[in-house]
Parts: C-alpha cells; sequence; structure tokens
C-alpha cells in the first residue's frame, strides 16, 4: 500500500477505536471488539478501491455493520464493503462526484438475520441449473422437488432460483423466481454490472430470492432497519423493506404514543440550549409493548428514574453523532425508551426505530 493508503485505515482504525464504548455496546455478545475492528482493517487494506472512499462513510459502514453484528470482510457471503460514486451538490448548487463506501449484505447475512427473531429455524437457497429436475407442487400441501443433475455450473446456465424458510414449529414456506425476474432485480441496482454480479451471479440469485422471502418473514426491527438500509444501499431506495415497512411504521408509533402518556420524563444528559425548558418530575414507570403482530418481543417495563440534581427535558434535545449521518437533534417526542436488551444507542437518525431516552441518568 501507498502512504496515502496506510494512512486512510489507520485513520478510520483510530476513528472507530475512539468510539469504542458505543461501537461496544452494539456489538452483539459473541462478538470481540479487537477481532471486528482487526477483520474490518484488513478488508479495507486489500481493498484500493475502498481505501479511495471518504472517512466519514468508511466508518459510517462499519458501524453499521456492528450493529447488525456482521463482520464486513465478504467471508462466507454474510456482508462487505461497497465502494459507490455519488453524485454530490457544493455549496453553489454545482455537481460533483465523491467515493463513498456503502454495506452490502449477502444472502448468508441475510439468513442469518431472519432466524434472529426465534421464530426462523432454518432457510436454504438454491439456484436451478439446466438438466436439473425441478418441481413446484402447489395445493393444500405445497412443496419443492429438486433433484440436481450436476451437469453445469455454468451461471449461464442458471434457470431459477428459490429459498424454502422452516419456522420453529416445523411448517415451510417457500419462494420460487425465475433467471428473468432476477435479471429484472439486477437491472434496478446501482452497481448491476459490479464485480457482485458479474463474477458471483449465483451468489447474487440467492440473495435476490431471500430477500423477496423476507417480505414474508416475521423480524426484528433492526433486521428490518438492516434490510431497509441494504436496499438503499443497493437501489437507492428501500425496495423490500417498504412491504414490510407498515411493521415499522405501527411499531414506531406504538412506541411514540406510550411516550406521550409520560410526557415530560424522558431523562437526558443537561445540553446547552436556551429553546428547551426544563422541569423536575418523579420517577414513573411505563410498560413499553409492541402491537399485535409485530415482532418485538413480550412487552417490557421500564422505569424512568431522575437522578438528584438532573435536568429533566420537555424536549428530547439528545445530540446525535455526525460520523454516522445523524441529523443534528432528536424530534422525538419525550419519554421514548428503548427495548431493555438490545443494546441499541440512542440514535437521532430519521427512521430510527428503536430511538432510546436515557432509562437512568448517572
Amino acid at each position: 500500500m501507498t502512504n496515502t493508503e496506510t494512512g486512510i485505515v489507520k485513520a478510520v482504525e483510530a476513528s472507530l477505536w475512539q468510539r469504542e464504548e458505543a461501537i461496544r455496546a452494539i456489538l452483539p455478545n459473541n462478538m470481540d471488539m479487537k477481532r471486528f475492528v482487526k477483520t474490518a482493517m484488513i478488508a479495507l487494506s486489500k481493498n484500493p478501491a475502498l481505501q479511495r472512499c471518504t472517512q466519514e462513510s468508511l466508518v459510517r459502514s462499519i458501524i453499521e455493520a456492528a450493529s447488525v453484528g456482521l463482520e464486513p470482510t465478504g467471508m462466507l457471503n454474510r456482508a462487505w464493503l461497497v465502494p459507490y460514486n455519488n453524485k454530490k451538490k457544493d455549496a453553489n448548487g454545482k455537481d460533483y462526484y465523491e467515493d463513498e463506501a456503502q454495506l452490502a449484505i449477502g444472502y448468508e447475512g441475510l439468513i442469518d438475520l431472519s432466524r434472529r427473531s426465534g421464530e426462523v429455524r432454518k432457510v436454504t437457497a438454491r439456484v436451478v441449473y439446466e438438466g436439473d429436475d425441478f418441481r413446484v407442487i402447489q395445493g393444500s400441501e405445497e412443496r419443492i422437488e429438486h433433484t440436481p443433475a450436476f451437469l453445469t455450473e455454468d451461471p449461464l446456465k442458471i434457470t431459477r432460483v428459490y429459498c424454502i424458510v422452516t419456522y420453529r414449529d416445523g411448517t415451510t414456506q417457500h419462494e420460487v423466481m425465475t433467471r428473468p425476474q432476477v435479471d429484472a432485480v439486477r437491472a434496478k441496482a446501482k452497481a448491476k454490472n459490479a464485480a457482485a454480479w458479474t463474477e458471483s451471479y449465483p451468489e447474487m440469485a440467492r440473495k435476490t430470492v431471500v430477500r423477496r422471502a423476507m417480505k414474508y418473514l416475521p423480524l426484528t426491527p433492526e433486521v428490518i432497519e438492516a434490510v431497509a438500509r441494504d436496499d438503499e444501499s443497493e437501489f437507492g431506495t428501500p425496495t423490500v423493506a417498504a412491504a414490510i415497512g407498515t411493521r415499522t411504521s405501527s411499531l414506531r408509533e406504538s412506541i411514540k404514543a406510550q411516550a406521550e402518556e409520560i410526557e415530560g420524563t424522558a431523562v437526558e444528559v443537561p445540553v446547552e440550549s436556551a429553546e428547551q425548558p426544563t422541569t423536575s418530575v418523579p420517577p414513573q414507570t411505563v410498560t413499553v409493548a409492541p402491537p399485535e403482530n409485530v415482532t418485538g418481543g413480550p412487552p417490557q417495563t421500564v422505569t424512568v428514574a431522575p437522578a438528584e440534581n438532573t435536568t429533566i427535558r420537555t424536549k428530547c434535545g439528545s445530540l446525535s453523532d455526525p460520523a454516522l449521518g445523524d441529523i443534528e437533534e432528536c424530534a422525538l417526542a419525550p419519554g421514548h425508551l428503548d427495548v431493555p436488551g438490545t443494546k441499541r444507542q440512542h440514535r437521532a437518525a430519521s427512521g430510527s426505530i428503536w430511538p432510546a431516552a436515557k432509562k437512568e441518568a448517572t
């Protein structure tokens, strides 16, 4: 690597360690912070195209990978970072282009995410080649029968791709796509001619059918958010996520409504602002219950207890981290709570599913 390339790798690594506390808080318990950063830096050091991306976009994408518990290394087709040459406008409205990194989630990563609700036991995705015996049985007992002929592994000979979901109770559900359907999805992708499609068509075909199957799966809010980010990275706008967005919306509205019942009780670290009046309120208890048909775990009871000399805000006012691309200030109602056990930090990004107020000031 050149000195410039070495410099960006070191700068990104330093920036990640500066956010160590926040990253540790969102990493799953089975993932080690040191290993996560090291593997991400190894992947970055091996990709000159990524090294030309902005430091901010690299840090943001790696933190997004941490938030969903996937190492962005490309190993096992789980997740990796993709460079995009994005069109921007300067202060004078003039167009310019800038290389930015975005997180991409592979089909194995989507399968891993889909199982986290606890309702899905197994997800299988396979491609069908010319010469294979393939049948889709519909009716009261739907099933797929596939006997590979093992005559070829030429991606050009792929005719179909399918996904079978096995739920915890033993029931199954399947999704089948023809090659023209897969190619139609590819045509909409921002990087339709990138190596992921030209060199790994079978894997991208599997990801496409798994993504479509996820429209029907019980998903946690974190997974819905991850799918939305992946859609936006690949297509420029959420596609599959839009189909499951009603669950996200109703879940967010449920939390907001319950938060409004304890108006003014959100405990926040004091932030300098003349526009945010304060008041003193006694400790209060609220039960956060996801709405019906929304995967989010059982109702959780949280006590909001202000500590001595703590400022209680009638507006949230929590500031966000610009490195994450968040907006400057949280605009949600006071009292909004994080679901205990999710380990998610307060993020003021628009569309955040579990915005969190501090439950107890320290």
